[in-house]
């Protein structure tokens, strides 16, 4: 039988005699412990106070909660929150660095479909180290996707040193032609590394000069412009240019010219037009909002620009002589292959390895033609050709005498708004900042009480007062064929 619980106040009791002291002793050794306990409480660390709960006791989740959502985030191609669970992973998971090395390169393709392309480099350069030479066929794909990564960022130049350290072959770490010297100015060294990126920002300050282009139109410039500097002779003469305005430049301020009247007056027209451009971008950046309704009206206004227009495709065989393209043309008729034939023996060595087929169709209208220009008589039979068929007698341009093949025809076709979406946007943008620069400037000359009298110039007055052009028409109205 259980014995209830006394709850009633106890009475008080004479207390028992005192036994040499013990008591009182034992009174202090039990208040010593309770306080000791007590300040175990206050000074513990965070976390510290129970050290048997786990991770999921305490409502943080662990390693292997984390690894499950991820990998449920990576499966609804939510990348970027999917790459930021990983990395959470790797702070809290014991793994080796092969495990480690798998997990970065996971990581990296996330955030490469995110299109964050500076930190998925970062992921893939982590990838690689960690992996050594554990998995070769895993580091080329790794190489393969840094190489795209960089394309992505628009570094074009440190596209083509990165393929170069790839193909050095035993090459001490990576980067390594990026450190080589190119040129000293007073013991201060300039490195490949650093040349490009001197160029990137010449390169960077033209396209942004620019105001209006398209990111299309912005990437393909800077794709040619680093295309042209990947000549050496070009970087090379670049290389000179760069180091004598260094060396002027120290010069001239050995002799205090930057503190003259003309420097400063020439140095303030520069400044304008750099402020000038400035403040646009801003400016721009402001006001240029756009929503997905003028997306979609830009897009229907515009549908002949984002049409794939009507074209032929056609290969050739390039040959010396008339006579022997006619040879060329008998020996196929006769049952000969054009991909053979064109593979071995045609003269353009940039086709000769695609069966002579050129990068560039045949538009439909209009009489150009690729390699011949203007040729109304070349372009109506191709025009008209069957295709899979050669034209019955060759054809002469520059290079020599052509025998060719109609490949395919290709009807006008519209892209639907929903697979060029992005491209039909950036488009739309840009129009938008052109309409907004033309806008902020005539409110600016309309403050200012801006006059232009081009009549003293022997002119004839095509712009107002304004600032912009005597046409109120917008083109974002939709009226116009390009943005």
């Amino acid at each position: 039988m259980t014995t209830p619980l006394n709850l009633e106040v106890p009475q008080v009791k004479e207390p028992p005699p005192n036994r040499g002291g013990l008591s009182g002793l034992a009174f202090v050794l039990l208040l010593i412990l309770l306080v000791v306990n007590v300040m175990r409480f206050f000074v513990a660390p965070p976390g510290t106070i129970n050290t048997s709960r786990s991770a999921g006791d305490s409502g943080m989740p662990g390693a292997d909660q984390i690894k499950s959502v991820a990998i449920d985030l990576e499966n609804k191609n939510i990348s970027g929150e999917a790459a930021d669970l990983w990395e959470r992973y790797l702070e809290m998971a014991k793994l080796t660095a092969y495990e480690a090395g798998n997990v970065r390169y996971r990581v990296g393709k996330l955030r490469q479909s995110a299109g964050e392309y500076d930190k998925a480099f970062a992921q893939y350069a982590l990838a690689e180290k960690l992996l050594g030479e554990s998995s070769p066929d895993l580091i080329q794909e790794i190489s393969l996707r840094r190489v795209e990564c960089l394309r992505k960022l628009g570094r074009w130049a440190e596209v083509a040193r990165e393929m170069a350290d790839r193909a050095t072959i035993g090459a001490d770490d990576s980067g390594a032609s990026g450190q080589q010297v190119v040129a000293e100015i007073d013991g201060q060294k300039i490195t490949v590394a650093e040349f490009d990126q001197m160029l990137s920002d010449q390169i960077e300050m033209a396209v942004n000069s620019r105001l209006g282009l398209s990111s299309e139109d912005q990437n393909a410039l800077r794709r040619r412009a680093h295309e042209q500097f990947a000549d050496p002779q070009i970087r090379q003469r670049e290389l000179q240019r760069i180091v004598e305005m260094r060396v002027l430049a120290q010069e001239a301020r050995k002799r205090d010219l930057d503190k003259s009247a003309e420097f400063r007056d020439r140095l303030q027209a520069v400044a304008d037009g750099i402020l000038g451009q400035t403040l646009l971008f801003e400016e721009s950046s402001k006001r240029g909002t756009v929503t997905e309704e003028d997306v979609q009206r830009f897009y229907q206004a515009n549908t002949e620009r984002y049409a794939r227009p009507a074209a032929t495709f056609i290969a050739h065989v390039l040959c010396k002589t008339e006579a022997k393209a006619n040879d060329v043309i008998a020996r196929i008729n006769a049952g000969a292959s054009f991909d053979e034939i064109a593979k071995n023996e045609s003269l353009d060595a940039s086709t000769k390895g695609s069966m002579g087929i050129l990068p560039t169709p045949v538009p439909a209208n209009g009489e150009l033609v690729p390699m011949f220009g203007a040729n109304a008589e070349l372009h109506a039979a191709i025009r008209e050709g069957e295709a899979s068929k050669i034209l019955q007698k060759p054809y002469e341009s520059a290079q020599g005498w052509h025998v060719i093949k109609i490949v395919s025809h290709r009807e006008r076709v519209e892209q639907p708004f929903e697979e060029i979406r992005e491209q039909v946007r950036e488009d739309t943008v840009a129009a938008r900042n052109r309409e907004v620069s033309k806008q902020f400037v005539k409110e600016l000359f309309e403050a200012d009480r801006v006059k232009l009298y081009p009549q003293a110039l022997g002119a004839v007055e095509s712009a107002d007062a304004s600032g912009g052009s005597n046409s109120d028409e917008s083109e974002m109205s939709g009226d116009s064929a390009t943005p």
